[in-house]
């Protein structure tokens, strides 16, 4: 059980304004909160909260819609994999392409397609 009372208002303001504390009991499950702490990189985290806020969520719903998930379907809401445009040897790859490219070597002139 707890009582609200409007944030900021003094006692007087309140009842000028016919604002008195409401008293609500929650039902069902306990209501607390707990903490989890992830450690993420800086440059993932920023670009997180930018998608995220682009949806009108922030970081701690889109974790608690995670876990919720997991809970609810009793694995990941999502099928983990790797792609393989990640992996260290395209990685290699495409870099060596770039080193190439900057220098100027072993590139091919095509013809243009037209349609």
């Amino acid at each position: 059980m707890f009582t609200f009372w409007a944030a900021g208002f003094s006692a007087g303001r309140r009842a000028r304004l016919g604002i008195f504390p409401k008293t609500f009991l929650w039902q069902g499950d306990n209501m607390a909160n707990t903490h989890i702490h992830v450690r993420i990189d800086y440059d993932t985290k920023k670009q997180a909260q930018q998608i995220l806020g682009d949806m009108g969520l922030d970081i701690t719903t889109a974790v608690n819609m995670f876990i919720k998930q997991v809970v609810r379907n009793r694995s990941f809401p999502f099928l983990p994999s790797t792609d393989p445009f990640y992996s260290e040897s395209n990685m290699a790859h495409l870099m060596s392409v770039k080193t190439d490219a900057d220098v100027g070597i072993n590139m091919a002139v095509h013809d243009l397609i037209e349609d």
